[in-house]
C-alpha cells in the first residue's frame, strides 16, 4: 500500500447524488477517499438537497464511508434537508438517520414493513443477525416459515464467514429492501476491510483484483489455513441465489467487479474492471421472490441408536 505525505485538505462539502445506488456509490467514495485508502479532508458535510431515491447498496456503502470517515478521526456533519422528498423520507423511515442521531429528522419516521433496516453487524453477532431478523423478515416477504429458508440461511452465514476471512474489521453493514410490485428482495452486505484481491494474493499471485474474486467465488477455493469453510461460501451463494433462484449478484472489491447473472443452461460468470477503487468487500444480491429457494418442511424422525 502507498502512503500518501499529502495532508487531507480541512473542510469539503459533498452532495449527495439525486440516486444512491450501484451505479453512483463509486462518484461518493472517490470524492472523499484518496488512492491511498485515506480521507481526502478533515471535516466533510454531506448535503441531502438532491437525493431523491436510495437502493440497499447506496445506503450500506454510505454508511460504511460514514464509520470510516468518523473512525480516521474526520469530523461529518450533514445538512440541507429536503422533508419532502421521497428519497428523504425513506431513509429517515429505515431507520438511517435514527442510527446516527440516536431520533429521526421526520416527526411521523416509521420502519415500513417492506424494509429491513441498517444494521452494523460484528462478526460474532452475524448468525443471531441472520437467524433472529434477517431470516425471520424474509419469511414474512416468502410468505413462509423460517425453518423452510435453510438453504438461504447457509449462504447469509457464508457471507459473514467471507467477511470474517476478508476483513480486518470483522464488522459489515446490512441492509435490505422489497419491492412488491417487481417481486424482488435487494440485499446489500458491505465492509470497509482488506478486501478479496489482498487475501488472495498471499496464496496466488498475478491476479488482476476481478480475477482474484472470480477465484474466491470458485468452489474448493480458499485462502485460510483452516479447514473451515474451504472456499464453497461465495460459490455456495451463486450456485443458490442465480442458479437456483434466478437472481444475480454483484461483488466489489478493490478495483475488481464479478457479476452471476441467470442463463438458459446455468450461470454467467463475468469479472471485469471496476470504475473505481471500493476499499472492502460489497456483496450486492437480488432476489426474486420466487418459491425456488424455499425448502420443503419435512418432519425428521430422531431415533436414538447404540
Amino acid at each position: 500500500m502507498v502512503f500518501s505525505l499529502i495532508l487531507p485538505k480541512e473542510a469539503k462539502e459533498i452532495v449527495l447524488p439525486r440516486t444512491l445506488n450501484h451505479g453512483t456509490i463509486f462518484l461518493l467514495i472517490n470524492g472523499v477517499i484518496g488512492p491511498d485508502d485515506r480521507p481526502l479532508y478533515q471535516k466533510i458535510k454531506f448535503n441531502w438537497h438532491n437525493v431523491e431515491f436510495a437502493e440497499p447498496v447506496g445506503v450500506t456503502v454510505l454508511s460504511n464511508v460514514i464509520e470510516f470517515l468518523r473512525k480516521s478521526g474526520v469530523r461529518v456533519t450533514f445538512s440541507d434537508y429536503d422533508l419532502k422528498s421521497p428519497g428523504f423520507r425513506y431513509l429517515d423511515d429505515s431507520g438511517f438517520f435514527r442510527h446516527y442521531f440516536k431520533h429521526s429528522i421526520g416527526a411521523n419516521a416509521s420502519l415500513r414493513p417492506t424494509t429491513l433496516p441498517l444494521e452494523l453487524v460484528s462478526y460474532d453477532k452475524s448468525y443471531s443477525y441472520v437467524d433472529d431478523k434477517l431470516l425471520s423478515w424474509l419469511a414474512k416477504v416468502f410468505s413462509t416459515a423460517p425453518r423452510n429458508l435453510g438453504t438461504i440461511k447457509v449462504c447469509f452465514h457464508e457471507i459473514f464467514n467471507n467477511i470474517r476471512d476478508h476483513s480486518q474489521q470483522k464488522i459489515a453493514c446490512s441492509f435490505a429492501q422489497y419491492y412488491p410490485n417487481k417481486k424482488e428482495v435487494k440485499i446489500a452486505i458491505s465492509d470497509f476491510g482488506v478486501g478479496i484481491p489482498s487475501n488472495v494474493e498471499k496464496v496466488r499471485l498475478g491476479l488482476t483484483d476481478q480475477g482474484a474474486i472470480e477465484l474466491a467465488c470458485q468452489e474448493g477455493f480458499t485462502t485460510s489455513s483452516t479447514p473451515r469453510n474451504r472456499g464453497a461460501g461465495l460459490d455456495v451463494l451463486i450456485k443458490n441465489v442465480v442458479g437456483r433462484n434466478k437472481g444475480t449478484i454483484i461483488i466489489n472489491s478493490r478495483r475488481g467487479a464479478f457479476s452471476c447473472t441467470p442463463n438458459s443452461s446455468g450461470i454467467t460468470r463475468t469479472p471485469r474492471s471496476a470504475p473505481g477503487m471500493y476499499p472492502g468487500t460489497l456483496i450486492n444480491i437480488v432476489l426474486k421472490v420466487n418459491n425456488e429457494l424455499i425448502d420443503e418442511d419435512v418432519e425428521e424422525d430422531f431415533s436414538w441408536t447404540s
